[in-house]
């Protein structure tokens, strides 16, 4: 499978797991860290896993990653180090164009770190995830459906 299908099938899951995890959790004082090692654990599982199968490479952690193993932000195998990230391409005929500063986006140092909700002129990380935050020099917010999603080994 392709980068591009298993993060659009991972933005999927989460849109429709959020409610039920949410409601469980937000009984708990810690509910926004469980919530994060939990999109943690299923970013190891099932985006890592399916993308970089047995164990011939890690990525970088989703959004702010896990706070389960102190010094790690990886849920399983804390102790791995990313050799792989997720880089977002402009799709084909389409243009990035960051929402945040309402211009084109050109710096293609820009790495993924997580799907956003864009609406009313800011972001949230919870569905419906149409876009996806990108860090770099400054983040950046893109339209989902402007970019493509692809696997890039880090040198």
């Amino acid at each position: 499978m392709t980068a591009d299908i298993v993060l659009r099938a991972f933005a999927a899951f989460l849109t429709a797991a959020w409610q039920e995890t949410s409601r469980a959790l937000d009984q708990l004082e810690e509910a926004s860290y469980l919530l994060d090692d939990w999109m943690q654990a299923n970013w190891e599982i099932l985006v890592e896993a399916v993308l970089l199968s047995r164990g011939t490479g890690f990525l970088e952690v989703y959004g702010d990653g896990a706070d389960c193993h102190g010094t790690s932000s990886r849920v399983f195998r804390p102790e791995a180090l990313p050799t792989h990230r997720i880089r977002c391409v402009a799709a084909s005929g389409k243009q990035l164009w960051n929402l945040l500063t309402d211009g084109p986006l050109t710096d293609d140092e820009m790495t993924f770190w997580g799907f956003v909700r864009w609406e009313d002129g800011s972001y949230a990380s919870t569905p419906l995830f149409n876009a996806v935050l990108l860090e770099g020099a400054r983040n950046a917010v893109v339209g989902l459906d402007e970019i493509e999603f692809k696997l890039e080994k880090i040198s």
